[in-house]
């Protein structure tokens, strides 16, 4: 290739790069967006049962399911100082069998309606939630009842539950999102529950099985006055 024909290259490239960077000064604006759909809140049935607690019926869509979720208005708020993350392990003690059932017959009894037991800790409530089929849509309520009600607490799973969780401490503390998260609460909050995200090594390891019995007697006990039921039901009727 001669010096000349590589000047005439270059000059068509030189040519090229500025006429795509215009056009791209020069983007067009994008179309408006269309008129907003209509949305309308599906019908739904709120009562009170007996002993106080809310019950929300929600039925939607065509599918043959039925998603129960039971909240229960205590979570790591209720931890006092010196037991910070046992609401955590308890959460998870709470899925390892009731007085009648094993850990792993509880997990079959769940599996047997499509669906396993999913229980979740945050700062102001824990939650119990089940997808199942329509069928065993008054099976899922009753093993949430039973799970709540005669919980079984194994000590035995006590140490692998808090080991668990400090390694689950250990990477969050080496992740940027979670260090300034941290920082961020306690510099908004101080002192107060909100300010603290995670628990300490020490009061962990200090943790005992009658501690997690205490704490579900402390969310357990307030079903009566907040707790809510919400069955939403995926088929049409």
């Amino acid at each position: 290739m001669t010096r000349t024909h590589t000047r005439k290259m270059l000059l068509v490239l030189s040519t090229a790069m500025v006429l795509a960077t215009t056009a791209f000064g020069q983007k067009e604006a994008p179309p408006a967006g269309g008129p907003a759909k209509a949305f309308t809140l599906p019908a739904h049935e709120t009562y009170a049962l007996a002993n106080g607690m809310k019950v929300t019926l929600v039925p939607y869509g065509n599918i043959p399911k039925v998603s129960v979720s039971l909240a229960l208005r205590a979570g790591n708020l209720n931890e006092s100082k010196e037991l910070l993350g046992v609401a955590d392990v308890t959460g998870e003690l709470l899925k390892e069998g009731t007085a009648s059932l094993s850990a792993s017959a509880l997990a079959e009894s769940a599996a047997r309606m499509g669906s396993t037991l999913n229980v979740g800790t945050g700062a102001d409530e824990t939650s119990f939630d089940m997808d199942v089929l329509s069928e065993y849509g008054p099976d899922a309520v009753k093993l949430l009842a039973d799970v709540l009600q005669h919980p079984l607490l194994p000590e035995s799973e006590l140490a692998r539950l808090k080991a668990n969780l400090l390694r689950q401490i250990a990477v969050a503390k080496s992740q940027p999102g979670q260090i300034a998260l941290a920082r961020f609460r306690k510099l908004m909050y101080g002192d107060h529950p909100y300010g603290t995200i995670l628990p300490t090594e020490e009061t962990v390891n200090k943790m005992t099985i009658a501690d997690a019995k205490k704490f579900t007697r402390t969310i357990t006990g307030r079903r009566g006055r907040t707790s809510t039921l919400r069955e939403n039901s995926m088929w049409q009727r």
